[in-house]
């Protein structure tokens, strides 16, 4: 027995072929291509010159209040390294914010007279541009800097 026809098969012109290919590479192209809408990547401290910070991949610093305690700094720790987003790169306890304030005012007269006691401790993270409001958010944390907000933040505590 055989299968009943119906009738000629059509075959696709070559022009209807080559417009299809093309249709689906512009396709491709539009996907993989980064748009005008999408996010751009944050700036990280490296890329935008700054030489003081603690970690130059970093996108932004997380300054937790003067008289933060301890616990405080392991509870704020916990709760910035649990932002979507966020990624702790760098810890920068009391001595260490001395050193980074002996970077930034290399010749301040008045530097040898503050202790690492009067200085807050910070976190250096790397995060999207979405998270820094949960940062900013979190108990004790006095303040977030960007490289964005660098000089305008370097200029307020050379007051």
């Amino acid at each position: 027995m055989s299968e009943p026809s119906h009738g000629p098969r059509r075959r696709i012109p070559w022009i209807e072929a080559a417009l299809a290919v093309a249709a689906c590479a512009i396709a491709l192209m539009l996907a993989a291509s980064t748009g005008g809408t999408d996010p751009m990547a944050p700036a990280t401290f490296a890329s935008a010159g700054i030489d003081c910070a603690p970690s130059p991949s970093a996108t932004a610093q997380v300054f937790l209040k003067v008289n933060a305690t301890e616990y405080e700094i392991i509870a704020a720790r916990l709760a910035i390294a649990s932002v979507p987003g966020v990624t702790i790169d760098d810890y920068l306890d009391r001595q260490g914010a001395l050193t980074q304030l002996g970077c930034i005012f290399p010749d301040a007269p008045d530097l040898p007279s503050i202790r690492p006691v009067d200085l807050p401790v910070s976190f250096a993270v790397t995060a999207d541009a979405d998270s820094t409001a949960h940062l900013r958010a979190i108990p004790n944390v006095r303040g977030v800097v960007t490289p964005a907000s660098w000089s305008a933040w370097v200029q307020r505590i050379g007051e």
